[in-house]
């Protein structure tokens, strides 16, 4: 549905459709603009888009000839040290939230484990361990 909106919005940028408006070098910059906007998010996306546009609006007046390179350039460093884009930086931004919600799941990851450990002692006793029937059988002829 969102790339039939995007295509209906196109059209009308371009005037007319046509099978080469499609080619894989369109499909890779859309990929790009992805990748450095951030993957995962909404926002990431089109601020990805805005960013490469831009940079290529500029860089094309001055060196036309060397586009091409700075932006496979461009996405192997955002590969390689930002790999969860512009808006990843953003998330970043909010350290306490990520850091609670980390806290959160590795207690409950923590609570699990003790659960499934107790579990395990309760129901598959060691060939040390005394059951409670053998205990109260003995404390019984303790007493007596």
């Amino acid at each position: 549905m969102i790339c039939g909106i995007a295509g209906a919005l196109y059209v009308p940028q371009v005037g007319i459709i046509n099978p080469s408006e499609m080619s894989p070098a369109n499909s890779i910059e859309i990929a790009i603009w992805t990748a450095v906007g951030g993957r995962g998010t909404l926002i990431g996306p089109v601020l990805g888009a805005a960013v490469v546009n831009l940079g290529k609006s500029w860089f094309t007046q001055i060196l036309p000839e060397y586009w091409l390179f700075v932006l496979g350039l461009l996405f192997i460093l955002v590969t390689l040290f930002l790999p969860r884009g512009i808006a990843g930086l953003w998330l970043m931004r909010a350290p306490m939230t990520n850091l609670l919600t980390e806290r959160r799941r590795r207690s409950h990851r923590r609570h699990r484990r003790r659960q499934s450990h107790a579990a395990r002692r309760r129901h598959e006793p060691s060939r040390h361990s005394v059951s409670r029937r053998d205990l109260g059988q003995l404390r019984r002829l303790q007493g007596a």
